[in-house]
């Protein structure tokens, strides 16, 4: 397993990350949620754990192959090392998978009190009870 930890000023980092995100509106590929998420864990410990989620898709159907290609986001995680623990433990920087509807799921980061991920105009909120799996950061 890898060891992960977060750098010395991940707050900081991580708050000015998603002060930018929630200025920008989800592009898939560029602004998306894996990628978003890569992006997160990158701020938060400096290594870029989770880039095989910055896939060359561009459409939904592109992000939907790329995942199968890639096992699926909860396997990527696992290979990144990042600890599966139960969502009602997940605090601040932790990741979340979260049921949206019958089939999907997204892909968000803790912010202690909400669950945020990219939106069509800017992060999305969403409430951390919806989420079904979590992963230590």
């Amino acid at each position: 397993m890898i060891g992960i930890s977060r750098n010395m000023h991940w707050l900081q980092r991580l708050i000015a990350l998603l002060e930018t995100f929630d200025r920008m509106p989800f592009i898939w590929g560029l602004h998306d949620c894996g990628s978003a998420a890569a992006d997160a864990v990158l701020a938060m410990t400096g290594q870029d754990l989770l880039r095989e989620l910055r896939g060359p898709h561009r459409t939904a159907l592109q992000a939907a192959r790329h995942l199968r290609r890639i096992g699926g986001v909860p396997a990527a995680l696992a290979r990144a090392g990042l600890p599966v623990i139960a969502p009602a433990q997940a605090q601040r920087g932790d990741l979340l998978w979260l049921r949206q509807g019958r089939k999907q799921h997204v892909l968000a980061i803790c912010t202690g009190d909400v669950a945020v991920a990219p939106g069509s105009l800017g992060l999305a909120r969403a409430p951390i009870s919806q989420a079904v799996s979590a992963w230590r950061v």
